[in-house]
C-alpha cells in the first residue's frame, strides 16, 4: 500500500535506481525535494526521473537541509571516504541536528575507515559525547549513516523471534542475499549478511571466500578480477565460508546479480536443543527466515509453523514481488516514526572486520582471520 507522503527528503542515487527510489518513496511516504547523482553530470538526469529540482553537491545539500526530515543515499560511492574529512563532517552535523540519514551502502565503509578517525583528546575512538570510555563498539558512535535495510531488524526476524528460542542453539546456518544493482550493491549484502551472522554466531575464527566480480565487454574471461579492500562501489557475486571456533559453521551466497531481491536465512538444530514451547510438537529441525515469512520444518519432515505474505510460486513472465521495496520502506518509515524496533545495534567494527576478511579470502585464496583485522582498531 502506498504510504501518505508526510515527510520531505533528499535522495542522492545512479540513474539505473531512479524506479527504486521512486518505488520506495511513494511506500514510504516520502515528498523528494532534491535529487543528486555521485557520477558528474547526470544530476539532472535523475533529479528528472524523479520529478525533483536537482544538486550536484551532497555535502552542500546536507549543510542546507533544514526543512529536510530525511537524507537517502541509495549510492554513497566515494562520498564520505575520508573519516574526518569534510564529507563526514556534513554527515555527523545534518544528524546532530536531528535530521534521518539512511544509507543502502554501508558508511564507514571498511575498518581501515575507522582506523584512520583520529579519536578526539582523552576519548576512546568512536566514543561520543556522554559515553563512557569503552573503545570502539556498537552504535551510532562510527556509522556515519544507518545502514538499511538490515535482515536482522526485519519484520519477519522479528516476528519470529520466539519462534527462534524454542528452535534451539543452530550449528548451521546458512544466508542467501541477492538483489539487482538498482537495489543496492554487492557490499550492501556482504555487509547486512556478516551483520546477521554476527548477531546469531559472533564472531568466526576463520573466512574462507571466493568473489565473481562483473567483467568488462571485451575482456578476456580467464581475467580473474580481484575485490578492492572496500565495501564501496563493489559489485558481482561472493560465496564465503564461515568457521567458529567450537565447530559452528555458516556459509553465504550474496550477489548484486540476482535478477530479484531476495533475503533466505537456513539455521540448522538438533532435536532436543531447545526448550519444547507451548504448543511445540517439536524441536530442531530446519527454520527458514524469508523477506515475506518463514517455515519450520521438524527434524522428521513435519511443518511446525509456516508463515508467508506472497505467493511461494509465480507463474511464468510474473514480475516478482517488491520485496526489497518493502524492506527499505518499512525501516525507514519506522526509523522516521521514531518506531524502529528497540534491538542491540550493529558492531559496526566487528561487521566490517569480517567484510574485510572475506575480501582479504578472496584475494589470497586463503582463510583470513576478522580477528586480525579488528585489532586495526580494537588494538590490545
Amino acid at each position: 500500500m502506498t504510504g501518505v507522503t508526510t515527510h520531505r527528503a533528499i535522495v542522492w542515487l545512479r540513474p539505473e535506481q531512479a524506479g527504486f527510489v521512486r518505488d520506495v518513496a511513494a511506500r514510504a511516504g516520502l515528498a523528494i525535494a532534491g535529487a543528486g547523482c555521485p557520477e558528474r553530470g547526470r544530476s539532472g538526469e535523475v533529479a528528472v526521473g524523479l520529478g525533483a529540482p536537482p544538486f550536484d553537491d551532497l555535502r552542500a545539500a546536507l549543510a542546507s537541509a533544514a526543512d529536510i526530515e530525511l537524507v537517502l543515499i541509495a549510492a554513497a560511492g566515494q562520498f564520505a571516504r575520508e573519516p574526518d574529512g569534510q564529507d563526514s563532517q556534513a554527515l555527523r552535523a545534518c544528524r546532530a541536528r536531528g535530521v534521518n540519514v539512511i544509507s543502502l551502502d554501508p558508511v564507514p565503509a571498511s575498518v581501515l575507515e575507522i582506523a584512520e578517525a583520529a579519536p578526539s583528546p582523552g576519548a576512546a575512538m568512536g566514543q561520543e559525547a556522554g559515553q563512557p570510555a569503552s573503545g570502539l563498539s556498537a552504535g551510532t558512535s562510527v556509522e556515519l549513516a544507518r545502514f538499511c535495510p538490515l535482515m536482522r531488524a526485519s519484520r519477519t526476524m522479528l516476528d519470529a523471534a520466539e519462534l527462534l528460542q524454542d528452535f534451539g542453539a543452530a550449528r548451521t546456518i546458512a544466508v542467501e542475499s541477492y538483489c539487482t544493482p538498482a537495489q543496492g550493491s554487492l557490499g550492501s549484502r556482504l555487509f547486512d549478511a556478516m551483520d546477521l551472522v554476527f548477531s546469531l554466531l559472533g564472531e568466526p575464527e576463520q573466512i574462507d571466500a571466493a568473489c565473481v566480480l562483473p567483467q568488462s565487454p571485451g575482456s578476456p574471461r580467464t581475467l580473474h578480477a580481484l575485490p578492492a579492500e572496500t565495501l564501496r562501489d563493489l559489485n558481482g557475486t561472493l560465496t564465503a565460508n564461515l568457521r567458529f571456533s567450537d565447530g559452528r559453521s555458516a556459509g553465504l551466497v550474496l550477489s548484486s546479480a540476482g535478477a530479484r531481491w531476495n533475503r533466505t536465512l537456513t539455521l540448522l538444530a538438533d532435536a532436543g536443543s531447545a526448550r519444547v514451547g507451548a504448543g511445540r510438537a517439536s524441536s530442531g529441525g530446519r527454520l527458514r527466515i524469508f523477506d515475506d515469512g518463514y517455515e519450520w520444518i521438524a527434524p522428521e519432515g513435519t511443518i511446525i509453523d509456516s508463515a508467508r505474505t506472497s505467493p511461494a510460486h509465480r507463474k511464468r513472465g510474473e514480475p516478482g514481488e517488491q520485496l526489497g521495496v518493502i524492506a527499505v520502506a518499512e525501516q525507514m518509515s519506522a526509523i522516521l516514526q521514531q518506531r524502529a524496533p528497540s534491538i542491540i545495534p550493529t558492531d559496526y567494527a566487528a561487521a566490517l572486520a569480517m567484510c574485510g576478511a572475506a575480501l582479504l579470502s578472496a584475494r589470497t585464496g586463503e582463510g583470513e582471520s576478522p580477528a586480525t583485522i579488528l585489532r586495526m582498531v580494537r588494538p590490545g
